[in-house]
Formats: structure tokens, sequence, C-alpha cells
């Protein structure tokens, strides 16, 4: 079970940084705005992960 949550947190980290870099591409310079909404969008995906780990 800590293996499956090991690898949906890689898997999430791997889209937030997917996430980011095609903002990066879209706007050519990522604002802090930006950063805020994918944190935002991730967030509660990170907390779910957390939460499975418990």
């Amino acid at each position: 079970m800590r293996i499956r949550a090991l690898r949906a947190a890689t898997a999430a980290a791997i889209l937030l940084v997917i996430a980011t870099f095609m903002v990066a591409v879209t706007t050519e310079m990522p604002t802090v705005n930006d950063l805020k909404i994918i944190a935002l969008l991730f967030f509660p995906g990170f907390v779910s992960l957390y939460m499975m780990k418990i």
C-alpha cells in the first residue's frame, strides 16, 4: 500500500512539473499568479495522497 502511495506521489510530482512547463511555454514567463493557480489545483491531490498514506 505504501509503495502504491509513493508511486501516486511521484506521478503527481511529474504532472506538476509538466503543468508548470506547459504554463511556462504558453506564457513564456510564468508569473506568481500562474504558480499559485497550479498549486491550488494540485494541493487537493497531494492532501488526498497524504491521507492515503496514513
